[in-house]
């Protein structure tokens, strides 16, 4: 413990280890910069450890929130500095030292029901109906609800559902394809609760029919999976798409099926955020244990800090203005944004959201009357204060979780409509530069229908991902 008061700042330094004091000695450095800005560094202790610097304006409450930085996940940072606003007199902060390894046993399969065998003539009869010509279903398939074991943002161990798909002709060894859905507030309106009129849960189903194993991962906040979902949040994001598939290969063997190495990701709108989430995620920490074959993130909002939610804080209206509301309530969840919704929120939306978090309403009451304008549901405060701060805690959290400044090995295709307003194509389009800049070579970015919207775009854009996929399907 290392404390000390320069400028009006009290600054107090804890580390701790699993939420426990840790009795270790450690140097602890501690730099005034001036400017009410103070540096924190700490020591490593070895690469099972990751670290969480959180702050409180008093130590007579436990109203500690994470505190953000530059570096990004999924960095291992080990110092940070911060900047005190104007008008706030003391900030203390204590260090959270985790272990990587936590006591979860990450993908391990917990429970498998067979819950529908669907037959190629079923499938290609909803294909006709939805209007796709060039994806037919081959063979039939058995669908699988499973529950595995997976982490949250902050390490714990909780449980995920998903779905796993199978073609009926176990003979054959078979890649394996992982889709992720997009945007959804209702929790059973997810890949596991399979339907043949929930669309998006067909798309696993018709791979597995053309010889795949195909899984999708319902999220976690969704399907068996309680807590408020983590939308366009990365990590947790990319966690339970790798857990699924170590998951799915567990009961591949269960079922008498054989895989080869190949592993192939796609996902529309948030399933294409998801997707190359999970596609970094899976280089930059298992790509001993399962390597990328290729990967195709469709119409994702990849540029989170920037493109995203400058969009939803223009002047002008927004096909789906609660989507603004889902983002900010999975950031509060994630990392605690206000103490009071009308730090962020007008009313009367402060009320509704005070109302959601005390459980006395649910998201489908959120989603009602909302503004054409998104940015009329929030309180100008804070709006002005976000406007016009580079460093603004909320634009630095949302900077953290960006996609757009790493370096996929892995091919990849990234798909966006040009005509795309709820998405926009600039999302892609700072994606690939940024990789093309980088000298990525094997990066493509396609444009399949230049006025088409975000909804216009979807079976465009599966027609070619799976197409792409099948050339390299060994």
């Amino acid at each position: 413990m290392k404390s000390m008061v320069k400028q009006g700042i009290c600054v107090l330094l804890l580390l701790l280890v699993g939420w426990n004091s840790f009795a270790q000695t450690l140097n602890l450095s501690i730099e005034d910069l001036g400017e009410r800005s103070v540096r924190l560094d700490w020591p490593d202790l070895g690469d099972g450890f990751e670290y969480t610097v959180e702050f409180t304006q008093s130590l007579g409450t436990d109203a500690w929130k994470p505190l953000p930085h530059q570096n990004g996940w999924p960095d291992r940072i080990l110092g940070l500095t911060d900047r005190l606003s104007e008008g706030a007199e003391q900030r203390f902060y204590r260090i959270i030292a985790t272990p990587v390894a936590t006591s979860a046993q990450r993908g391990r399969l917990i429970s498998a029901e067979a819950i529908a065998d669907v037959s190629a003539l079923q499938l290609n009869f909803v294909l006709a109906i939805a209007g796709v010509e060039t994806i037919q279903a081959s063979q039939s398939t058995r669908v699988f609800k499973v529950v595995y074991e997976t982490v949250d943002a902050q390490g714990n161990s909780v449980q995920a559902s998903g779905q796993v798909s199978f073609p009926s002709d176990a003979g054959q060894v078979l890649p394996l394809v992982s889709y992720q859905h997009g945007t959804v507030v209702d929790p059973e309106d997810v890949p596991s609760r399979y339907s043949l009129t929930q669309l998006e849960s067909i798309v696993p189903v018709i791979m597995a029919s053309n010889g795949y194993v195909g899984i999708a991962p319902d999220y976690l906040g969704l399907g068996d999976s309680g807590g408020f979902h983590p939308y366009i949040i990365a990590k947790p994001s990319a966690t339970c798409v790798v857990d699924l598939i170590r998951a799915a290969k567990t009961l591949a063997d269960q079922e008498s099926y054989q895989l080869n190495d190949q592993l192939f990701l796609f996902g529309y709108s948030e399933g294409g955020y998801v997707t190359m989430a999970a596609h970094q995620e899976l280089e930059a920490l298992h790509a001993d244990e399962l390597p990328v074959t290729a990967s195709v993130p469709m119409a994702g909002p990849y540029d989170v800090s920037g493109v995203l939610v400058d969009t939803m804080l223009s002047d002008g209206s927004y096909s789906n203005p609660f989507y603004l509301m889902y983002v900010i309530l999975a950031y509060h969840g994630n990392y605690g944004l206000f103490d009071d919704p009308s730090e962020v929120f007008a009313e009367p939306y402060a009320q509704r959201v005070r109302d959601y978090l005390s459980g006395n309403s649910t998201l489908d009451d959120l989603q009602s009357q909302m503004p054409k304008v998104p940015k009329a549901m929030l309180n100008p405060a804070f709006v002005e204060a976000f406007s016009n701060a580079h460093d603004h805690p909320f634009r630095q959290l949302l900077r953290q979780n960006d996609l757009i400044q790493w370096l996929p090995e892995a091919p990849m295709k990234l798909i966006h409509c040009g005509g795309d307003l709820t998405v926009p194509f600039e999302n892609s389009q700072l994606a690939f530069d940024a990789f093309k800049l980088a000298g990525k070579t094997n990066i493509e970015l396609i444009d399949p229908f230049s006025r088409g919207d975000h909804s216009q775009c979807i079976l465009p854009a599966l027609e070619i991902a799976k197409s792409w996929m099948d050339s390299l399907k060994e």
